[in-house]
Order: C-alpha cells, then structure tokens, then sequence
C-alpha cells in the first residue's frame, strides 16, 4: 500500500507545489493552474505509483483529503 507520504509528494510533483502546503484540507481548486488537465496529471502520476482512481471518483475530489480517502478504499 502507498503511504500517505508518498502520495503528498506525488501529488505536490504533479501539480508543481510545495508538499509541505499539502494537508486534508487543502482544496485543491486554490492551486495555481488547476484545471482539467492537471487533472489529468495528477491521475498520471497516482497510476504510475500504483495508484489506481476511476474517472468518475476524480470528479468528486475537492481536497487533498479526497485523494487520501480514495486511495485508501
């Protein structure tokens, strides 16, 4: 299973920000840039660390907090 840090510092590569500004909290529409192909990315990048998130779960994430709970399922 991947740890929780490495999920912060997948999606902090993928999205070009600071891991430290990561927390549960963190929506991620504050994040300069953010739109449908950073999307993309950052499901890109989750898949090749093993990570695996439907289409249709992506589309409900608002947070950083949302990505760790899909990736626990």
């Amino acid at each position: 299973m991947v740890s929780d840090e490495q999920i912060r510092l997948t999606v902090a590569d993928a999205l070009g920000v600071d891991a430290a500004k990561l927390d549960p909290e963190t929506p991620l529409n504050t994040i300069a840039d953010f739109d449908s192909v950073q999307v993309l990315t950052l499901m890109l990048a989750l898949d090749e660390a093993g990570v695996k998130l439907l289409p249709n779960d992506v589309g409900k994430v608002r947070t950083f907090g949302d990505i760790l709970v899909l990736v626990r399922k």
